[in-house]
């Protein structure tokens, strides 16, 4: 509440960065580590060379772990709305806080979270891929903006594939707990 309407000041130090093989702190903006010699900046200006590409010759290809991450997110709303009409509408649904009624079927059968599927038949595999799932337009939109708003930050302290680790870890913890707490209730986001 207080970073989107209050005082616009930072509360944290951004002037240094990590470098990405010996994780040294360094000054922002500093192109090679003084200390091991590693090429520093963002991730995604480290290995490329020229300009990033395009998906079909339409859709910029996404540059950084955030916006990768973002993308997957997105492609897979996609997929489960165009399932959700295919299998006749929203049917039994998340509710107004899934703003878009997708259905839990469908939910199911694309990986979200379910106690006895996890606990009985072993599908492990859910506690990621429940991650990518979301309910509506609402639940999407403001797991967006919280990833938007924070994983840019992260991912140029730590790097891509650090923050990528973090990402996932920190979401199956979540749903861990999840299933400790609720096993019985069909989880996503």
């Amino acid at each position: 509440w207080e970073s989107s309407f209050g005082a616009a000041e930072q509360k944290y130090d951004t002037s240094h960065q990590m470098c990405p093989e010996c994780r040294a702190l360094n000054p922002r903006g500093t192109k090679v580590c003084p200390h091991c010699g590693a090429r520093m900046g963002p991730q995604r200006a480290r290995g490329g060379t020229g300009t990033p590409g395009r998906v079909m010759g339409i859709i910029p290809t996404p540059t950084s772990a955030t916006s990768m991450l973002a993308a997957a997110i997105v492609l897979m709303f996609v997929v489960e709305w165009f399932m959700t009409q295919r299998a006749g509408g929203a049917g039994q649904s998340m509710g107004f806080f899934g703003m878009g009624g997708l259905n839990n079927v469908v939910m199911a059968r694309l990986g979200a979270l379910y106690g006895p599927y996890v606990i009985v038949f072993g599908q492990w595999w859910r506690l990621v891929t429940a991650i990518f799932l979301h309910a509506g337009i609402l639940h999407i939109g403001l797991n967006l903006w919280v990833l938007f708003d924070i994983a840019p930050e992260v991912e140029g302290l730590f790097g891509m594939s650090k923050f990528i680790v973090f990402f996932l870890a920190t979401g199956v913890f979540g749903y861990i707990v999840s299933l400790w707490w609720m096993p019985m209730v069909l989880s996503i986001g």
